[in-house]
């Protein structure tokens, strides 16, 4: 009788071991988890950006350099692929799809762009968007906030070119005091994934350059090209988007950039005035 309280203490001494080293045991795997882990996000996040790095430098090489594409690997084992693509076609959306800011006018090219050759003919349908938090039309918001001026150049030789501005405001509130014209075409038009509200449609005879400009309010511009029969045709290169894609490890980052055509001086549709070509 009187080893048995040793034997039982024994048992208890090995089970409290066994269930420190168990207790050890899981804290170590937990934090050998926890050190790949982290170990594997750092990676991750430094390959990341590399790939972004790689990316940013295949644009800034075709904006330096241009051509149809370049595909380069750097000596930090990340590497590149860009390509540059011409936006022209009978659709095309202006300033690469993004807005156009407020009383900032953006220029749609009739003509091919430095030599004014190759002037456009058809007709020219001009679609914008509405920006939903303005409150410029009845000063409540609402759509019809956004009105648009456009200066069309045009003529047969580049030298001594004729322009015609049109104005048109989808706000009947306005009109009146702007003497706008009314937009009658306000049904909602998707043009290459992006929604527009109202369009017009301007005859052109040998174009070179519109300026569009919108007022009130911020917006999207896109445009169509038709004959004068209304059937679709491509309308000039408006600049090109550049797309590249940087990789490196797991890792792939793409940036996509627009690259316009330099805007012309707002004095040349002002004061109508033009320098000739060569």
């Amino acid at each position: 009788m009187g080893f048995l309280p040793k034997s039982s203490e024994k048992g208890q001494i090995l089970l409290v071991v066994v269930l420190a080293a168990v207790i050890s045991l899981t804290v170590g795997l937990a934090a050998v988890s926890r050190t790949v882990t982290n170990s594997r996000i750092t990676n991750d996040e430094a390959d990341s950006q590399k790939a972004l790095a790689a990316a940013e430098a295949g644009v800034e090489q075709l904006v330096s350099n241009p051509q149809a594409s370049l595909s380069v690997t750097f000596n930090n084992s990340s590497n590149v692929s860009a390509t540059t693509t011409s936006v022209s076609g009978q659709e095309i959306l202006i300033n690469g799809g993004n807005e156009v800011d407020q009383d900032d006018g953006v220029d749609i090219w009739l003509s091919d762009y430095s030599t004014y050759n190759n002037k456009w003919s058809g007709n020219l349908k001009i679609y914008w968007s509405d920006d939903p938090n303005s409150t410029a039309c009845n000063g409540t918001s609402s759509a019809n906030s956004t009105a648009l001026e456009i200066y069309l150049v045009y003529g047969a030789s580049s030298a001594d070119p004729s322009t015609s501005r049109y104005t048109y405001d989808p706000c009947s509130a306005r009109q009146t005091s702007t003497g706008f014209s009314a937009v009658t075409d306000n049904a909602t038009t998707t043009i290459l994934g992006e929604t527009f509200n109202h369009s017009v449609t301007i005859a052109v005879s040998s174009g070179i350059v519109a300026r569009v400009t919108p007022l009130y309010a911020d917006t999207r511009i896109a445009v169509r090209g038709y004959t004068s029969g209304n059937i679709p045709q491509d309308l000039p290169s408006q600049g090109s988007i550049i797309e590249s894609t940087g990789k490196a490890g797991t890792a792939s980052r793409k940036v996509r950039v627009f690259q316009g055509y330099p805007k012309l001086p707002n004095e040349f549709f002002t004061y109508g005035l033009f320098v000739p070509s060569t």
